[in-house]
């Protein structure tokens, strides 16, 4: 059956980067759905690798509208961004000049990671970009488990305060760039190590309740016989 699908010119928009989720593809090549001021949006490759690390941030997009089975849609054509002061910028129609890139060998790829090609010249940028690969790679599964939990504030990847995250909601909706978390490379260990401080303590409290209700109930039973 014929599906009903228009296409358009590009057009532009700006805001803050949002919901941004991952979808699986029959060829592997990584997709992303994710909304910028109420529009939703897909992207593919490397705009979609732009697109998870931009998420949270002030960003500018290209994009062709479509109307697929009845329902709005925008395809990135590009996306740009600002990481530490530098521009970032993914487009499915050029390539920017670029220094080769170490090769990272990570586990775990069903965890966050960054396209480091994606940061052209920006050496600090990819430097950033090569730690938090490495640091989530590095997590254990409880850990892993453990760092998603929704008691733990976020902005987008990196762990925030409530205090940012409620500042950050009151930018929403303004065409104004909210504040920025700090991410040169000190600043940005500095954040991930305190969070995984605190989710490590969280997983020994809960290891210490799960083993003293165990000996209370060993105790119990021993107790009843």
């Amino acid at each position: 059956m014929s599906e009903n699908k228009t296409q358009q010119r590009a057009q532009s928009f700006r805001g803050t980067i949002e919901n941004v989720q991952s979808k699986n593809t029959r060829s592997g090549l990584a997709m992303v759905v994710f909304t910028v001021n109420g529009y939703a949006f897909k992207a593919f490759g490397a705009q979609a690798e732009a697109a998870q690390q931009l998420e949270g941030e002030h960003i500018e997009i290209t994009a062709k509208h479509n109307t697929f089975r009845g329902k709005d849609e925008y395809a990135v054509v590009t996306i740009a961004g600002e990481i530490d002061g530098q521009r970032v910028k993914a487009s499915d129609t050029r390539r920017s000049t670029q220094v080769p890139v170490p090769q990272q060998h990570l586990k775990h790829a069903d965890r966050p990671h960054w396209h480091l090609p994606s940061y052209g010249r920006n050496l600090k940028a990819r430097e950033v970009g090569a730690w938090l690969n490495e640091f989530f790679d590095s997590l254990s599964d409880d850990e892993w488990r453990q760092w998603q939990m929704p008691m733990y504030k976020r902005i987008g990847t990196f762990p925030a305060t409530e205090e940012e995250v409620e500042t950050r909601r009151t930018w929403r909706g303004t065409s104004a760039s909210p504040p920025r978390l700090p991410q040169d490379l000190d600043s940005v260990k500095a954040r991930f190590n305190s969070r995984l401080d605190l989710v490590r303590e969280d997983l020994r409290h809960q290891a210490a309740a799960e083993s003293s209700e165990q000996t209370s109930s060993a105790q119990e039973m021993s107790a009843d016989r």
